[in-house]
């Protein structure tokens, strides 16, 4: 049997809303519709087959689609329209709320199984997200037929950070960004990798969950 679907106080859209300004990011009535529409979706689908490790709806809005919300922020600086991969999807985390919080990144998601990749398509063509493809291949795969590179590299939870400059370092271009999510129990290492600056470490508040929660970023030197 099914769980009953959960509320936060408020509603779920005054729940995303609060959650997106403690994250620096502000959000329109649009926006907040294609995250409540997209978690309803990767709730119906959890339910039946394994996207995320939790099957509740609060979970997967408070501790999964806000939390992938993190690095909008720094895509927004960025000032332009980026070419982002997110290595890894899996349920689309962090890459649909992303493409749904910023319209002007064209988002490539990443996934070599074909059930969550069918997922993904399915996600992108319901929440109305035109920005997005999805790729059914391995990062390694992706590399060869894509070789000019992405502006920002972005996963969560695919690889331990510290893997992550060697598994999605190379489909970035010279000066992209790689970003990958850290906390207290999951840390990056602090040197640097080959063909990369110093790691940049950027803190945030998980609205409702206590602990370390960062982002670690890795620029890619020029050639």
């Amino acid at each position: 049997m099914a769980p009953e679907p959960w509320c936060p106080p408020g509603s779920e859209s005054e729940w995303l809303r609060l959650g997106a300004t403690a994250l620096g990011v502000e959000l329109d009535e649009q926006q907040i519709d294609g995250l409540r529409r997209y978690l309803g979706l990767l709730h119906t689908w959890n339910l039946r087959t394994n996207l995320v490790a939790t099957k509740d709806r609060g979970a997967l809005l408070e501790r999964h689609i806000l939390d992938s919300l993190a690095p909008v922020r720094l895509l927004r600086e960025r000032g332009h329209a980026p070419a982002v991969v997110d290595v890894g999807s899996g349920g689309g985390l962090p890459g649909v709320p992303i493409a749904i919080a910023c319209p002007g990144a064209r988002l490539t998601l990443l996934e070599p199984r074909r059930k969550k990749a069918s997922f993904l398509r399915a996600a992108a063509r319901e929440c109305f997200t035109w920005n997005i493809a999805v790729e059914e291949r391995r990062a390694d795969e992706l590399g060869r037929i894509q070789p000019q590179g992405f502006d920002v590299a972005v996963s969560r939870a695919a690889f331990p950070p510290a893997e992550l400059p060697a598994q999605a370092g190379p489909l970035l271009r010279p000066g992209g960004l790689l970003i990958g999510f850290t906390t207290d129990q999951t840390p990056a290492t602090a040197h640097a990798y080959a063909g990369f600056a110093a790691p940049q470490t950027v803190p945030y508040d998980l609205r409702g969950h206590p602990g370390a929660f960062s982002l670690t970023t890795w620029e890619r030197r020029p050639d």
